[in-house]
């Protein structure tokens, strides 16, 4: 055993310790850590980047799918990534939320509330999207966790959770971002495949239009992909495959 896995391990046993001591779990450590304060004046979201969190809601992913992309639990390094990352600031195609407050020691961030809509899919955000991804890509960040709630459609598309994002310059993690929104669309379009395809292609056009590399369009359907591709329903996964071929990508 070794002593990565002990440390993790070692944490694991120490929460679930804490729960089961406890007659109530706090509903707020197991859904979220996020609020809505006020903060000079400001709307503004209050993050603590808990271990409890880390534990409930990265540990599988951490275990299932450690070959396919670095995830961490650890309340530090999540708060490290994503402070990181707004710092970097936005592009031309997407936007990050101010910082207006760090609280290193304590793992909170302070930052700006977005005002806008979850994104959702429709087949008119299908080339914004794309082009966001590319963005991302080409300032050599991965995102790892692309669900569509990290996402604020505003004046624009605005990343708002961005604790799994890694400077790299690995195809593979750039092409997980991308099969992992495909599966997201795919369960969105399951009963409307000609839509699906519609979306798809444009979503995939736009991505290389933007300067998104090929290499992470062909890595789609990698061996570390694997696992998520098999998610994807099989007449959505045939849309995915009919598109990159008609794009002459495989």
């Amino acid at each position: 055993m070794n002593a990565e896995f002990k440390e993790l391990l070692g944490e694991v046993v120490k929460h679930l310790k804490e729960f089961t001591r406890s007659q109530m779990v706090n509903i707020d450590i197991l859904l979220g850590q996020v609020d809505i304060i006020t903060w000079k004046g400001l709307k503004a979201v209050k993050k603590k980047f808990s271990s409890e969190v880390g534990i409930l809601k990265w540990l599988p992913p951490s275990i299932f799918y450690k070959a396919s992309y670095p995830f961490t639990v650890v309340s530090h390094e999540r708060f490290r990534r994503e402070l990181q990352f707004f710092l970097s600031g936005g592009g031309r195609w997407f936007k990050v939320p101010k910082i207006y407050e760090v609280d290193e020691e304590n793992t909170i961030l302070i930052r700006e509330f977005i005002d806008g809509s979850k994104l959702t899919y429709e087949l008119g955000v299908s080339e914004l999207l794309g082009k966001v991804l590319a963005e991302i890509h080409l300032r050599g960040y991965a995102l790892g966790d692309v669900k569509p709630s990290n996402f604020i459609v505003s004046d624009g598309i605005y990343v708002i959770d961005a604790e799994q994002a890694v400077i790299t310059s690995n195809n593979d993690l750039f092409s997980w971002d991308l099969i992992l929104t495909l599966l997201f669309i795919s369960y969105r379009y399951v009963v409307e495949p000609k839509d699906f395809k519609i979306f798809v292609k444009h979503f995939i056009e736009s991505y290389i239009e933007g300067g998104g590399s090929i290499l992470n369009v062909k890595s789609i359907f990698s061996i570390r992909n694997l696992s998520i591709a098999l998610l994807i329903p099989p007449h959505t996964l045939k849309s995915i495959v009919e598109v990159l071929s008609e794009e002459k990508i495989i």
